[in-house]
């Protein structure tokens, strides 16, 4: 290659690097163009996009799922928000109370930190179920003064499938039941902000167990405490007897199905108005007990009460004299007909339960036909007093509207309901009522 030939080469590859350099701003140019007019014409094709934050805020907000566990990186809001455009990612970081509520199964440390971070300032409403790593729950724990609502479903793992072998499955049971209440005696930090307040069990689940001393020392670190829900929990310990007795101001719901009293037995609640405490063949706790609750509570001024397998329904009457809502959830035979017969009594309606106006019968459980008359008795000894009665049949497809002998049944009760009384009779999911077949 001659003398001319290389400067020519090397003038040449400069005048490429030249042309490259203006093209490449060029594109650059255009590129910015381009993206601004994309954002031009998302925002007429968006029109979120040009709402005020306060509004697109909420619009997210209706956008979370009804799901109550979920995987905090799924495909589902908040996070498949982000995926969307850059415009409803910038509205859903900007929504902090987006992220506050958190609904996660067997939840990762790295995710949910990421998760308070994004709530800001906001208090959390945390639903977790199953499983929870040690480090997830230090984690909880430590953001302790910002958590208003605490929900706790403990359940046994799904396993996959090839880890269903029998000698897994008994090192699973062998293995340390971590959830959010085991934390190796760990006392939590108060909980100011704690309104509401649930641990919930499946029958028979290894992780149910919890231990009775570590509750209490929740609640009593959680003074607004307004709810507080514990069922079907195996309260394993022995030293909830020493725990000092806990008075919860505030507390104006409570639902009780533990199978021992020993949180029932140390706590009491002057201001409740719902109280929720079935008993069932597998628990210890006594009637006796539960006037105990009562009556350290001081006769609470109580407006909704269930009760299951409660046989003593007219002792019980005398302390909720302000009862308006009683609900009477899968009773056995023999303890309806008492209840029945109770509200049947005219002599007994000024004193017992004298401000009902609500009155639920859910799983009613022997044959409807025989006990129908009693059950009429009741409901126009009350006539006065309900308005709205709900009665869901055990054995609802048993009984035909249709057949013979079926209308002289539900007469009476078509008769109430032209009165004026609302009334439901029958299935479970309240979609199918009885009186409305019969009366088409």
């Amino acid at each position: 290659m001659s003398d001319q030939e290389f400067m020519e080469t090397i003038q040449t590859i400069a005048e490429i690097s030249a042309d490259m350099e203006h093209y490449g701003h060029a594109f650059h140019v255009l590129e910015g163009r381009k993206l601004y007019f994309q954002s031009r014409l998302n925002a007429i094709c968006d029109p979120l996009s040009n709402l005020p934050l306060e509004l697109s805020s909420k619009i997210f907000i209706h956008c979370l799922p009804d799901e109550p566990y979920l995987q905090l990186d799924g495909p589902s809001a908040p996070m498949l928000l982000l995926r969307i455009c850059t415009a409803w990612s910038k509205i859903a970081l900007s929504t902090p109370a987006l992220w506050a509520t958190i609904r996660a199964t067997f939840p990762r440390e790295r995710l949910l930190s990421q998760r308070f971070q994004r709530a800001g300032s906001h208090l959390f409403r945390l639903h977790f179920r199953g499983r929870i790593d040690p480090l997830v729950a230090a984690l909880i724990w430590r953001h302790s003064g910002r958590v208003e609502h605490l929900h706790i479903f403990l359940v046994e793992p799904k396993l996959p499938e090839r880890y269903r072998d029998d000698f897994f499955k008994i090192s699973l049971r062998r293995m340390p039941p971590y959830h959010i209440l085991s934390l190796d005696g760990q006392i939590p930090q108060p909980l100011p902000s704690l309104r509401v307040f649930s641990v919930r069990a499946v029958p028979k689940a290894a992780e149910r167990e919890v231990n009775p001393s570590l509750i209490l020392k929740i609640i009593r670190a959680s003074p607004n405490l307004v709810e507080l829900d514990l069922h079907g929990l195996a309260l394993i310990g022995s030293q909830a007897d020493i725990e000092p007795q806990i008075v919860l101001p505030n507390l104006r719901r409570f639902g009780y199905s533990a199978d021992s009293p020993e949180v029932l037995n140390r706590i009491s609640a002057p201001r409740l108005e719902s109280l929720a405490i079935p008993f069932g063949w597998h628990s210890s706790l006594s009637i006796e007990g539960v006037f105990a609750f009562l009556q350290r509570s001081g006769t609470p001024p109580i407006r909704e009460l269930e009760v299951q397998c409660f046989s003593r329904l007219d002792d019980l009457a005398a302390l909720v004299p302000d009862l308006v809502h009683l609900r009477i959830v899968s009773p056995p035979v023999l303890v309806l007909e008492q209840h029945l017969t109770l509200l049947a009594e005219p002599n007994l309606s000024s004193n017992h339960f004298p401000n009902i106006h609500t009155l639920e019968i859910l799983d009613h459980p022997s044959n409807f036909q025989a006990a129908s008359t009693l059950l009429f008795s009741a409901l126009t000894c009350r006539t006065a007093q309900l308005r709205t009665v709900r009665i869901t049949l055990e054995r609802f497809e048993s009984f035909d509207a249709a057949a013979e002998g079926s209308a002289s049944v539900l007469a009476p009760f078509q008769e109430l309901l032209a009165g004026g009384m609302v009334i439901f009779l029958g299935d479970k999911n309240a979609e199918r009522n009885l009186l409305c077949v019969s009366q088409s």
